[in-house]
């Protein structure tokens, strides 16, 4: 099996008993393994996933991982060294995992989608570095009420998309995103306004759905940010698309 190549999907991992039973997957002896999914039941028992995830460490060369349900708080070591290839992460209802520390040491890492995380109620200061990050979703954020910025981070970041937080109460500064093309808000109510230091001039394209005090700050000539986004290229407000024609300078 130390051939096996491409993709691999692991299910039903709640019924791995201890990290040794999970250690003989030997993950890590796979050098031409791409892709890992790893599944957990949602109705399953809640007792060692962070055991597990440990004794599942995949080989260094692997470049895309999906993780479904883990039932863990923590990630462990290894996601951080020396998955030096890996570019490509989406975790999706890891519901008792707050912490994404060391997901910003993942050098090579380009994509990273974050979905149904309802224990994040606050993404901090830990959350940076990312050096190579171009495309960052954080998606169904029950919990989540404040961002508190990139701090430096995200040199490389080029698309923003921030679905489905309905506590969400703010959005982080966008002052080092220098390469930011695209940033997409939907169905979050509760974001009041856009940074006090605006949006970086690399953005060609704003949109904004179902998120009504956002919404009005960015009205044509009445809304208080709307003055941060009238030279965007494309900027798209409740589905209808702004045009040049639209704007008054």
């Amino acid at each position: 099996m130390r051939f096996l190549r491409g993709s691999i999907c692991i299910k039903n991992l709640e019924n791995v008993s201890n990290v040794n039973e999970a250690k003989e997957a030997m993950l890590d002896a796979k050098p031409f393994l791409d892709k890992l999914e790893l599944e957990w039941n949602d109705f399953g028992p809640n007792n060692n996933g962070e055991e597990i995830l440990a004794g599942l460490r995949p080989h260094e060369n692997l470049k895309e991982l999906l993780m479904i349900n883990y039932n863990g708080f923590l990630l462990p070591s290894w996601f951080s060294n020396p998955l030096c290839k890996l570019s490509s992460i989406y975790l999706q209802s890891c519901h008792h995992h707050h912490i994404l520390t060391p997901l910003g040491k993942l050098r090579h890492l380009k994509s990273l989608i974050i979905e149904d995380m309802y224990s994040l109620s606050h993404i901090g200061p830990e959350f940076v570095g990312f050096p190579s990050l171009e495309s960052l979703a954080i998606k169904d954020m029950p919990s989540l009420i404040y961002w508190s910025g990139f701090n430096g981070g995200f040199p490389c970041l080029t698309t923003l998309d921030i679905n489905d937080c309905p506590r969400l109460r703010n959005l982080p500064s966008f002052m080092n995103t220098n390469l930011l093309r695209c940033l997409n808000i939907s169905r979050c109510p509760e974001i009041r306004a856009l940074p006090d230091d605006g949006l970086p001039v690399s953005l060609q394209a704003l949109t904004i759905s179902e998120s009504n005090l956002i919404r009005d700050r960015c009205r044509i000539e009445e809304g208080e940010d709307w003055y941060k986004i009238r030279s965007i290229p494309k900027i798209e407000i409740d589905y209808v698309e702004i045009s040049w024609e639209m704007r008054r300078f």
